[in-house]
């Protein structure tokens, strides 16, 4: 394992673990091997400062702790020669003289923090905090895997740190096992007991807790053995007996008296409540009655919410269970007299909620249809304040519940309860089990009970007694039933033997597994490892199959049908928490970068690292996701996530209503009117305070959604490609624009061996470094930059459209800079404008440059502004295209010359596309725009009539591709290459489309490369006689390019199609095709001249029926 492979990412300071074996780890990542000590007195003298680092330690207290039978001269010269060893293995000073001793310093030390961790669970368990003790503790507990020990272990500073930090642990686990049990996390409760009797056995609070853990569980005979087995313990031990409070829950046990379960508490339903709160209010205003027709499946918390709303106003409340048999009229009629004053003779009691009154008619679908008909006629005859809740099972609306509404005189609502959504079960449970819960715990409810709020409460109760809740750094979660034999003990065995006998790399991946948090494969970790060097100069993948084997036989590992994960929840928690706090969040931020995992996961992982902002950025990928994936409950959770934390971001304004605003879309679609609302008012009052242009339609949709005549559609983020140029990393907090030149070299060396790295990958590994010193500098407009510089760099001449799209979004995410927010934006949809996706560029850029500030005046928004519009046929292309020429960029051969050839020749101004063209591009220009200008010149050439000339700039893009990797302009350069080829060469144009393929990697072509793939086909079809089939292979390449907006390609499209039915005998078809491309062509270019008909460039006819030359 090599120091230059880590490159410092994970390990940034000294690691020192004195708990156990020593084990240490150089900043560098390597581990330093024992033999490395020479001696054991130096390995002492570690730890001996390790337990005290940052403090300086006297030099006499060193000498006589671990030199005592030397004279004091021997003893310094022997703790200098020491003191130079440790600094020789550990290769940094961090072993410095202060005050007369030696300090440690720069380093992590393991049993520093247990201690800080302990404290800190005192101080909790002082405080009441029960579940923090918990959580805390199992921290502090990962730490903790053995006792403090050195190579002498009878002397006396050695036998004083030992029994100082056990006995810290036995306190710190006694209190973690109270506190458990007071929650009534039993399996908590158990494990924490146990492992305080195994270091102190005669711990009375530990058989106590114990017992009462046991009784929890239904376990009342275990219980009294254990009562017994304290008995003894203590007889034999010390002579004692058992004190009065553990005798007294002896007693206890013996009478087995049973336990009512508590009350759940109420949460969720929070808008229900509320209406039914303003409802009560309404009634007692207007001394009017009310009727509500309350629906819902069996469990749903029909009757648990009226209790809890009526409760909530201080309404008395009468309930009326229905029989099939019995009437309920008489009782709900006699809880309306007692609304009108008509009560018991001498009932002067004043009634809170202004003198209204609530009925619940419960379990109303066991009534027959002549019962509820009765009743509702009964109903509509009441008088006074009195509001009556009709509440049954989804039966009740096979038309019941529309008689109900429809004989009530008054005011009278249906009201239908959906399932829990998955945060108020996490809401529920939390208040169940009275702690923080997982996600996974969350999920596993909702897939056994389907949101049942009386199934949840069942479920999650039956899960506490039984002992499968336990906790852990993420929260709570349910474990596996349990194995007999198998205990937390045997989980921390397996992770000490793990630290004490896995190679270090080995034992790295297993940290690795864990953060990712999500069964592996070794696909999905060879990106991961490789960065990290763990297999040390061996195969890659051959090692890390090997690795994963070795840890699945340990069974440190288990197999799915998805993967590899931890062998369960507890150990994998216990490997996370073990590691340092920095090297986690540094995995977790690695994983976030490179894995290949969803946006949902890597918003997770961004927040593990410490990234709100990059998390945002993920979270609104991951909504986009949602919503293209019609997963729009996910998309609303995310988005709804983003909006609770936009006041705490640097979002602008706008940034906050256009989120509010998707929030209410998705909460629409999904039927969830008053979240819907709320999230449009929100929205709508975020516009009206800071002036902006979406209030009148927020304030639209709010109305709109409670009249219900809004239909949102999906918001969905446009499908960017995007891409773009390659630029110099600047010197300042900007990066350059597209087409400056690059730090790669025009021609690059000749590599002695073939699959030898391109420029492109050079850059990749210096875009990356760049990321993590901007990072580590904090700075977010550097940090901005860094990642726009990789866009320019590496994302778009590699076609990689995923990562462009996120890094951009991270990029606009983090950058204050308006500067550097334009150049971010104009990164992220460049692409899309160079491979034809015209139309979701022009969405992107109008959403995101004037809702995130973005300088108008950059150089390459304005280009890319520029490009948009020409190829959409706008009004204002003419204009942004004006104002990129007064700046200069439409003559610079380093930055967009390409643009100006491009855009005059497809507006057939050929004249200004010559003179454009006339420039030659230097050396030093970056190899995407000499990728750029040979496509643009090749267009020219052939437009010209010229294919020899067009011919060698297209061979041009593809073979430096194979040098430089810049691959963005592959699949154009292959299509316009098959249409010069096919009539002259064909099984060479054919050899194009299998170059177009493998430029396209099996992703969906974009808009302008599908019209010219179609085009070469038409050319080929041509090339063997079958005209026809060419006319209706550029009639598809016509539909593409008109579906996508690109005015110019479908004016191509249609000339070549008029020339293809010309040649087929299609006469009146061929007329109609020119007159087509005479329209697409007006609407591009008002100047652009007629050319029905004629020939395109690649079909061998004389030299006269083309173009002439320049």
């Amino acid at each position: 394992m090599s120091v230059v492979q880590y490159d410092d990412v994970l390990y940034e300071s000294l690691e020192i673990r004195v708990l156990g074996p020593l084990r240490v780890r150089r900043a560098n990542g390597t581990v330093v091997q024992p033999a490395e000590w020479l001696t054991s007195q130096t390995a002492d003298l570690l730890r001996l400062l390790a337990v005290r680092v940052n403090e300086p330690v006297a030099v006499d207290v060193l000498t006589e702790a671990l030199w005592p039978k030397v004279d004091e001269a021997r003893g310094r010269a022997s703790l200098r020669n020491a003191a130079s060893r440790l600094r020789k293995v550990l290769g940094e000073d961090c072993v410095q003289r202060s005050l007369g001793g030696l300090v440690l310093t720069g380093a992590w030390v393991d049993a520093h923090a247990f201690r800080t961790l302990a404290h800190q669970a005192r101080r909790e368990m002082m405080a009441g905090a029960s579940a923090q003790v918990v959580t805390t503790t199992r921290e502090a507990e990962a730490v903790y895997l053995g006792e403090f020990r050195a190579q002498n272990e009878t002397a006396d500073w050695s036998v004083r740190e030992r029994d100082a930090l056990a006995a810290t642990y036995r306190t710190m686990v006694a209190d973690a096992a109270e506190a458990a049990a007071a929650l009534g996390w039993w399996h908590d409760a158990i494990a924490f007991a146990e492992r305080t009797l195994h270091a102190e056995p005669v711990s009375e609070r530990a058989f106590r807790v114990l017992m009462r853990a046991q009784r929890g569980m239904g376990e009342t005979a275990l219980a009294l053995k254990t009562y017994d087995r304290c008995r003894r313990v203590l007889a034999e031990d010390v002579g004692a007996d058992p004190s009065p409070a553990t005798r007294k829950l002896y007693l206890e046990l013996l009478a087995d008296e049973p336990v009512a379960p508590p009350v759940p508490p109420f949460s969720g339903r929070t808008h229900e409540s509320e209406w039914i709160g303003e409802l009560l209010e309404t009634v007692a205003a207007t001394g009017a009655p009310a009727m509500v027709c309350l629906t819902g499946e069996p469990r749903s918390g029909k009757t648990r919410l009226v209790e809890h709303a009526v409760s909530a106003g201080g309404v008395p409340l009468t309930t009326v269970t229905c029989t099939p048999t019995d009437d309920p009229w008489p009782a709900v009629r006699a809880a309306a007299e007692r609304a009108t004053g008509a009560g018991p003779a001498g009932d002067a009691r004043p009634r809170a909620g202004g003198g209204a009154v609530a009925v619940l008619v419960d379990d109303a679908h066991v009534l027959p249809r002549e019962a509820v008909d009765a009743l509702a006629e009964r109903l509509a005859t009441l008088t006074g304040p009195v509001c009556v809740f009709v509440a049954g099972r989804p039966a009740l609306a096979d038309g019941r519940a529309t008689t109900l509404v429809r004989r009530w005189g008054g005011p009278a609502s249906r009201l239908t309860l959906p399932p829990l959504e998955s945060e108020e079960v996490a809401e529920l449970c939390a208040a169940l089990l009275r702690g923080e819960v997982s996600e996974q715990l969350v999920q596993d409810v909702l897939a056994q009970t389907g949101g049942a709020a009386g199934a949840v409460v069942a479920l999650v109760r039956e899960w506490a007694a039984a002992g499968r809740i336990a906790a852990t750094s993420s929260g709570l979660v349910v474990l596996q039933p349990q194995v007999p034999g198998e205990t937390d003990a045997t989980v921390r065995q397996l992770l000490t033997e793990a630290v004490d006998h896995l190679p270090p790399n080995a034992l790295d991946l297993l940290q690795l597994v864990a953060v990712v948090g999500r069964p592996v494969t070794v696909e999905l970790l060879l990106p991961l490892t490789s960065g990290l060097g763990l297999a040390a100069g061996a195969n890659d993948f051959q090692w890390l199959r090997t690795t994963l084997d070795h840890l699945t036989d340990l069974a440190l590992l288990k197999s799915t049908q998805a993967g590899l994960v931890p062998r369960d929840a507890l150990f994998n928690d216990l490997v996370q928490t073990w590691l340092r706090p920095s090297a986690r969040r540094q995995l977790h931020r690695r994983v976030a970068e490179q894995a290949y995992i969803t946006a949902a996961e890597r918003v997770e992982h961004w927040t593990r690292a410490g990234e709100p902002q990059l998390a945002r950025a993920a979270a609104m990928d991951a909504a986009a996701d949602a919503v293209e994936d019609h997963q729009h409950e996910r998309a609303r959770l995310h988005l709804r996530r983003l909006c609770r934390t936009s006041e705490e971001s640097n979002a602008t304004p706008a940034d906050r209503a256009e989120l509010y605003e998707r929030w209410g879309d998705a909460a629409a679609l999904l039927g969830r009117t008053h979240e819907a609302r709320a999230a449009y008012a929100a929205g709508a009052s975020t516009a009206r305070a800071h002036g902006l242009p979406d209030r009148a339609r927020l304030e639209l949709k709010s109305r709109q959604v409670v009249e219900g005549t809004i239909a949102p559609a999906p918001t969905r983020e446009p499908d960017a490609p995007p891409a773009g140029g390659t630029a110099t990393p600047p010197v300042d907090r900007r990066p350059p624009d597209v087409g400056a030149p690059s730090a790669t070299p025009a021609v690059a060396p000749a590599w002695p061996y073939a699959g030898a790295p391109t420029d492109v990958d050079h850059l990749t590994v210096r875009s990356q470094q760049a990321i993590r010193e901007a990072d580590a500098q904090g700075d977010p407009d550097l940090r901005a930059s860094a990642r726009t510089r990789y866009i320019w760099d590496v994302g778009i001449p590699q076609r990689k459209f995923r990562a462009v799209r996120r890094v951009s979004k991270q990029a606009l995410g983090l950058a204050t800079d308006p500067d550097v927010r334009a150049d971010a934006l104009a990164g992220g949809w460049i692409a899309g404008a160079v491979v034809g996706d015209a139309a979701a560029a022009e969405v992107g850029l109008g959403r995101s440059a004037g809702g995130r500030g973005a300088a108008a005046g950059s150089g390459a928004l304005l280009a890319v502004r520029a490009l948009v519009a020409h190829d959409l046929g706008r009004r204002e292309a003419r204009s942004l295209l004006t104002a990129a020429a007064e700046q200069g960029l439409l003559a610079d051969p380093l930055r967009y010359q390409w643009l100006a050839i491009r855009v005059a020749t497809e507006r057939y101004d050929f004249g200004a596309a010559m003179q454009a063209d006339a420039a030659p591009t230097p050396a030093n220009a970056s190899p995407l725009v000499r990728a750029l200008r040979a496509c643009a010149s090749a267009a020219l050439a052939m437009e010209l009539g010229r294919p020899d000339e067009a011919r060698p700039w297209l061979t041009q893009v593809i073979e430096d591709s194979r040098r430089t990797g810049v691959t963005l302009l592959v699949p154009e350069a292959a299509a316009r290459l098959a249409v010069l080829e096919a009539h002259t060469d064909a099984p060479s144009a054919r050899r194009r489309f299998d170059q177009f393929e493998e430029a396209v990697e099996g992703q969906t072509a974009f808009p302008r490369e599908s019209v010219l793939k179609l085009v070469a086909r038409a050319a080929m079809r041509s090339a063997d006689g079958r005209h026809a089939d060419a006319a209706a292979s550029v009639a598809g390449a016509a539909d593409v390019a008109e579906r996508a907006g690109l005015v110019h390609l479908a004016a191509l499209a249609h000339r070549h199609r008029a020339f293809h039915l010309t040649a087929a005998g299609s006469v009146h078809e061929a007329r109609l095709a020119a007159a087509a491309e005479a329209r697409w062509r007006n609407v591009g270019s008002p100047k652009g001249r007629r050319r029905a008909a004629e020939p395109p460039a690649e079909d061998p006819e004389p030299a006269g029926a083309r173009r002439g030359g320049r």
